[in-house]
């Protein structure tokens, strides 16, 4: 504000520097780089979303997939209105599907797996009173990813839980 009083003192608009300025190539160019810069960090912000959603729901494999769910836009506005990230509000919006997908294709590893014969593999000679399953190989990462701090033997008694309840 005093360079400006200094400037209008001595007969020089103020505006007319500011214009100068904008209009510089320097300026211009740290204006264009600083553009890039932002395009870049929310580009990786967006693959980063895409790819946890992908880890997160078997059901997705692209950025398509995602945009042609039906509640995408539910999704965009929760978002928005919340200022997490996409990702998150993708989890949000789609836990209960996603949840009730994982319990049925743990069930049904269940099912297939009691319906295989690795029941009848002979025992290393220990005798246990263990009736439990093991989890399934197609389901132990999910697992893995839904109780990160439980060891196997911790997850192994949970899905035999979960396993009981369902039926």
């Amino acid at each position: 504000v005093a360079a400006q009083e200094e400037l209008r003192d001595k007969g020089v608009d103020p505006a007319i520097i500011d214009r100068m300025v904008e209009a510089s190539p320097v300026m211009k160019q740290a204006q264009a780089v600083l553009s890039e810069n932002m395009a870049m960090r929310t580009q990786a912000k967006v693959n980063d979303d895409i790819q946890s959603i992908i880890a997160f729901d078997p059901e997705i494999g692209s950025a398509a997939d995602i945009m042609a769910q039906d509640n995408f836009e539910d999704v965009y506005r929760y978002a928005e209105a919340t200022k997490i990230s996409f990702a998150d509000a993708y989890k949000i919006v789609n836990f209960d599907r996603i949840a009730a997908a994982r319990a049925h294709a743990a069930e049904q590893g269940a099912i297939n797996q009691a319906y295989s014969k690795g029941h009848l593999r002979a025992s290393a000679g220990l005798a246990t009173n263990d009736d439990s399953v093991e989890i399934p190989a197609s389901q132990i990462e999910m697992w893995k990813e839904a109780f990160p701090d439980k060891s196997p033997a911790q997850l192994k008694k949970l899905y035999n839980a979960a396993m009981k309840t369902r039926g």
